[in-house]
């Protein structure tokens, strides 16, 4: 599919909590939650527009 794509990075005080609210709302997640080698929790998923967000902590 061609396009452009676009990730937004939203930083955010629990990931964990955010990503188990996402989960009751049905979102799927594209990764994580993960720690990253350097030093930040994150994890992603897609929008209903194709457009991927991160959640960082």
């Amino acid at each position: 599919e061609g396009g452009s794509r676009l990730q937004f990075t939203v930083e955010v005080d629990d990931v964990d909590a955010i990503c188990a609210e996402l989960a009751t709302r049905g979102v799927k997640l594209l990764n994580g939650p993960m720690d990253r080698p350097w030093g930040v929790r994150t994890a992603s998923f897609r929008d209903p527009g194709g457009h991927i967000w991160e959640i960082a902590q």
